[in-house]
């Protein structure tokens, strides 16, 4: 079983400036809830009830938002516990950094990592995250969620060469961190969601600064592969990215048309 999450939200949000200058992108609202209730809220049904969000002092308003009462309304009935923590972390050099800093929290265990400008809709259909869950029970070994992308937007994303098993499963053999599209090994991207093993720390370890001088989570799976089986997961959904103004208006609006609330408003 996966009980733990690692939600890295230590970042500046440089692409949504000058909004990221008061309001971190994390907390940027999709109708009434900030992105990260979604994520939180995705694992938590998955069966997450362990969460450490590693960000910067800045960024407080994350650490107020989830009250007890936020808590409450994402547990629900259930009756299961949810435990979220928070690592401050002023110093972090990337993507990779973020996560290492949770090594002390994951101890022996295997662990979700998921990124908090971006959420998954599969209406319907069983989450994605339990469908990523679900895919390492099965292996057991550790998992990138993966989709297809168009050629204009490989530069945007991690882009992995993988083997195909099956309709929508991958052995990963090389990463490759925003790629120019003629260099692409493939167009399957990487989404920001992960399930690893604490192995992973030794090879972040091992990374030196790539891509804007930061230590990537992709150049750590880039060598992690040749050692170690990873795959790659295509997943069944939707992902809206926040990452941009444009990409989080996208998503405001196109949730907004799918809940009853709100949909008579584009219909009239």
């Amino acid at each position: 079983m996966i009980r733990k999450l690692v939600i890295p939200a230590a970042g500046m949000g440089t692409r949504m400036s000058p909004f990221t200058e008061v309001l971190p992108k994390e907390m940027l609202p999709i109708l009434d809830k900030p992105v990260i209730h979604y994520v939180v809220s995705e694992a938590y049904d998955a069966g997450i009830d362990d969460i450490l969000v590693v960000t910067r002092s800045p960024k407080t308003s994350i650490i107020n938002y989830f009250t007890k009462d936020v808590i409450d309304s994402i547990k629900g009935k259930s009756g299961r516990n949810l435990s979220i923590s928070f690592k401050i972390a002023d110093d972090t050099k990337g993507l990779g950094d973020s996560i290492a800093r949770s090594e002390e929290f994951v101890g022996s265990d295997s662990f979700l990592v998921m990124l908090a400008d971006t959420f998954y809709r599969n209406p319907g259909g069983v989450s994605v995250t339990s469908q990523l869950i679900d895919a390492y029970s099965k292996e057991k070994e550790p998992l990138i969620l993966v989709e297809s992308v168009p050629p204009e937007r490989i530069k945007a994303y991690g882009i992995i060469a993988g083997e195909r098993l099956s309709d929508n499963l991958w052995v990963v053999k090389d990463a490759v961190e925003k790629p120019e599209p003629e260099k692409a090994p493939s167009n399957l991207a990487i989404t920001g969601s992960y399930i690893f093993t604490p192995e992973i720390f030794d090879f972040i370890k091992k990374t030196k600064p790539g891509r804007n001088n930061e230590i990537q989570i992709t150049d750590a799976i880039r060598e992690l592969c040749p050692k170690s089986r990873m795959l790659a997961y295509k997943y069944k959904g939707v992902r809206y990215d926040i990452g941009t103004i444009d990409l989080w208006i996208r998503a405001f609006l196109e949730n907004a048309k799918q809940d009853r609330r709100f949909a008579e408003y584009f219909n009239r």
